[in-house]
């Protein structure tokens, strides 16, 4: 994974800086966090331990490249999360999985999170039965709150996550959950690269010349970010929060969302989702719907202090 170095520096503005909490996922880092399973049947995981090199797609082979290691990696030991995939479970649910780091230092109002992520699904482009899936990330006020990313979805507790699917299968592939007091589905709530555009089939994602993730830059399902590695980085600045991607050749972030979130939500979370209760009609098929993550950093940001980070 991507080696991280950071400056100390003696000056009046970097005294007292705290270290960032950083996961590369070389070795099994389970006990740095706290993982929560949003599924009356528990029929979500997270590995801590998985090599994509031992990935075999099930639906599709010929259609998906090799799973290279993230960006700047140097071997291809990541965090796996899946959903609604086990063959054997009998219950009709929405699945989903949150992850929250055990963080270092604590955030206080303004705090950044970086990290690389792959979204895979079952088929070739447009994905196949039951292939679409959501990674979501975002923030809470507790590190043990059971999120997923159901359409009327209703949770106790107060915080907000943006999710996006991997083959832009849902009417609305880019959401924004939100809250305070009660999480709901909250599109409307953010804008995404300068508008109501929810929609992978929106020019902004899909036009041939300038969509953001277009299939001439190499996404399979044009308009969605599944089958290839991006880094996402979140800045929060008290309640206004804004998304970045940067894609594979980019020499920078582009902003993709902004929004509005509630206060006090100090606990990052990573995680993936199913969006329905039914599972692909080859249950094998279940085992190519995943999210991959790797290289996460999460850190206070002060409005006077540069980022020291190197990559």
């Amino acid at each position: 994974m991507r080696l991280f170095a950071f400056l100390a520096f003696t000056t009046v503005a970097a005294v007292g800086m705290a270290a960032p909490t950083t996961a590369n996922f070389e070795t099994n880092q389970a006990a740095n966090f706290a993982v929560v399973i949003a599924s009356p049947s528990n029929d979500a995981s997270a590995n801590f331990t998985y090599d994509s090199t031992t990935f075999v797609q099930a639906n599709g082979t010929g259609t998906v490249p090799d799973i290279t290691p993230s960006p700047g990696a140097s071997t291809e030991n990541v965090l796996r999360l899946n959903a609604n995939f086990t063959p054997s479970d009998p219950n009709a649910d929405v699945d989903g999985v949150g992850v929250y780091p055990n963080l270092v230092t604590p955030i206080g109002s303004m705090w950044s999170m970086q990290f690389d992520t792959w979204l895979n699904y079952n088929g070739p482009a447009t994905g196949g039965s039951g292939s679409t899936q959501m990674m979501f990330f975002g923030a809470t006020n507790s590190n043990t709150m059971a999120l997923n990313t159901n359409t009327a979805v209703s949770i106790a507790g107060t915080g907000f996550y943006f999710t996006m699917t991997g083959d832009g299968g849902a009417s609305q592939d880019y959401r924004f959950y939100s809250g305070t007091g009660t999480i709901a589905r909250n599109d409307a709530g953010a804008t995404w690269l300068g508008g109501a555009f929810y929609n992978n089939l929106d020019a902004v994602w899909i036009d041939a010349t300038t969509g953001f993730f277009r299939d001439t830059l190499g996404y399979e399902t044009s308009g969605a970010p599944g089958k290839a590695w991006i880094t996402v980085k979140i800045v929060v600045n008290g309640t206004t929060c804004e998304v970045f991607v940067k894609r594979a050749g980019d020499a920078g972030f582009t902003s993709v969302a902004t929004a509005t979130v509630p206060a006090g939500t100090t606990s990052p979370v990573i995680g993936f989702s199913d969006l329905n209760t039914g599972q692909p009609s080859t249950i094998a098929w279940a085992a190519d719907n995943f999210t991959l993550f790797d290289n996460l950093v999460i850190d206070n940001v002060a409005a006077d202090v540069p980022d020291w980070h190197i990559y």
